[in-house]
């Protein structure tokens, strides 16, 4: 049931929460709040960032960022994605205290407990504001889930196990070996 719009939670709402280590998010004016990740998904973005971003200052692609960064989609969605890239052509998204607009890709790791928001809820709203690609990485399944924005949603392009080969890094090929290595699993 759509909650009513004198309810929604809002931007000016979200930078009144609490400084307290834990992950606030709304999505269309709904609270959402996650405590710190796991080691094991902390392990798979570092790995993964680490990747994306040796290419991205290799190739002068872009920026990676990753949480804690807040991404306000609009002033009732404001997400704080695990790992996103910002194309160097849009770097004028990345303002002082927040990214404003839509990142080139986003990824979200899943973890217990947050499988249904990242899967169904932020899924659908990353494609209604214009999120161009998302991951879903599952580091229990060791798997790679690709999302091309079609229209307004995404289209799964392939779920990976193995190597990964993503076009919008150009002669970038990730070992999903590489990323899900390390203690914790």
């Amino acid at each position: 049931m759509p909650i009513p719009e004198q309810l929604k939670l809002t931007y000016d709402d979200y930078l009144n929460f609490p400084d307290d280590g834990k992950r606030y998010e709304i999505v269309d004016g709904e609270f959402y709040m996650a405590p710190a990740p796991q080691t094991r998904h902390q392990i798979v973005s570092i790995n993964l960032e680490a990747i994306l971003t040796s290419y991205t200052q290799t190739n002068n692609a872009g920026y990676i960022l990753h949480a804690p960064v807040d991404v306000v989609f609009s002033a009732t969605t404001i997400v704080q994605p695990d790992i996103l890239f910002i194309q160097k052509e849009r770097t004028h998204i990345i303002k002082k205290n927040a990214i404003a607009g839509p990142p080139d890709l986003i990824i979200e790791i899943l973890s217990p407990g947050n499988e249904k928001l990242d899967r169904f809820t932020k899924m659908k709203r990353y494609a209604i504001f214009g999120v161009g690609e998302y991951w879903l990485i599952d580091y229990q399944a060791r798997t790679l889930e690709q999302y091309v924005l079609q229209g307004r949603f995404f289209e799964r392009k392939g779920v990976f196990i193995e190597d990964f080969s993503p076009p919008l890094f150009p002669d970038l090929t990730i070992h999903l070996s590489q990323i899900f290595k390390g203690p914790g699993s």
